[in-house]
């Protein structure tokens, strides 16, 4: 046990007793280290909320052997994420949405706030605006990919989160885009865990990352080196964040991968067409149009590595789109 957590970095109860040749219990093992790494993310950031309540910020300020204790944990997950560990290999499928909830500080945000998310529920009494949209959307989200994990009571589970969220924060009420996190996120959370999720993303986004206007916005999507134009209506603006986030992105590309920015112009292109061809991925936060298991490997890193580090990944996932 370590001092300001819970497991020394080399204990690894068992290991001796597995057959380490088989991919079962390699697997086996990976899962049980990040589940100690988890359990001991979570006592920490519990201890810092503990000293919050009792009037020592030290931990908050990033100051003391706690805090340092929090910053070693999450520079290790972050390693681990960058590199091809093969002491824990991938995050398991059953540990990506207890990472997100860590990681995002939307599992410390559930738990001072209890009781908030079915308060929130209750408010609903009559149609809004931003309900009915939610109406119109909420049988159009879910990927056909996602369709054999999806079923009737998960669309009932994300009306009412989008419908809370609604209400928690009405200066944006609903943002077509948010649908689509929603559906992903309730593959690995319950449902007022979706919750403070989306309360979490959306704060971490810039100010005007999102916002709702009456008026529709095409989007030009890569796929398989065609290009399509797909018209969303009632999406979110294309404010002053996500327009610096789409420049960056286009200046990467130009950058990294000139081939592909070439075939644009090739293809008779403006030079927007790679700006607005990220404008969906970024706006859903790759929980479309992208495969599942590419929006949870985005997720289990995008809160914990930075805009700068995240924004290369997005950089390689486009080419591997285009050159699909």
């Amino acid at each position: 046990m370590s001092e300001h957590g819970i497991f020394m970095e080399d204990e690894d109860f068992g290991a001796d007793d597995l057959d380490l040749d088989s991919p079962e219990a390699i697997h086996m093992l990976q899962q049980s280290r990040w589940q100690r790494l988890l359990f001991e993310y979570e006592h920490q950031q519990q201890r810092k909320e503990e000293k919050d309540l009792a009037g020592d910020s030290s931990a908050s300020d990033g100051l003391g052997p706690l805090a340092h204790g929090i910053w070693r944990t999450e520079e290790r997950i972050r390693a681990i994420l960058m590199r091809d560990d093969r002491d824990f290999g991938a995050v398991p499928d059953e540990l990506h949405g207890k990472l997100w909830m860590l990681a995002s500080g939307a599992q410390m945000e559930m738990r001072k706030n209890k009781g908030q998310y079915q308060q929130l529920l209750a408010a609903e009494l009559e149609s809004t605006e931003a309900t009915r949209q939610i109406d119109v959307d909420l049988h159009r989200t879910v990927a056909e990919e996602d369709k054999e994990f999806w079923t009737e009571e998960k669309s009932r589970m994300m009306r009412r989160v989008l419908v809370a969220y609604s209400y928690y924060n009405p200066g944006l009420g609903y943002c077509q885009g948010l649908n689509y996190i929603v559906a992903r996120s309730l593959q690995h959370l319950g449902e007022e865990e979706a919750f403070y999720l989306l309360v979490a993303i959306v704060r971490l986004a810039p100010d005007d990352y999102y916002t709702t206007m009456v008026r529709g916005i095409a989007f030009v999507v890569s796929s398989a080196r065609r290009f399509s134009i797909l018209l969303f209506t009632n999406y979110c603006a294309m404010q002053l964040g996500l327009a610096i986030d789409q420049h960056v992105f286009a200046d990467l590309v130009r950058l990294q991968y000139s081939e592909i920015s070439e075939h644009l112009s090739e293809l008779g292109g403006s030079g927007m067409e790679l700006s607005l061809a990220c404008t969906e991925w970024f706006l859903t936060l790759f929980a479309s149009p992208c495969e599942r298991e590419v929006t949870f490997q985005i997720w289990d890193s995008i809160f914990l590595q930075g805009d700068e580090v995240n924004m290369y990944k997005y950089v390689v996932l486009l080419k591997s789109r285009v050159y699909l």
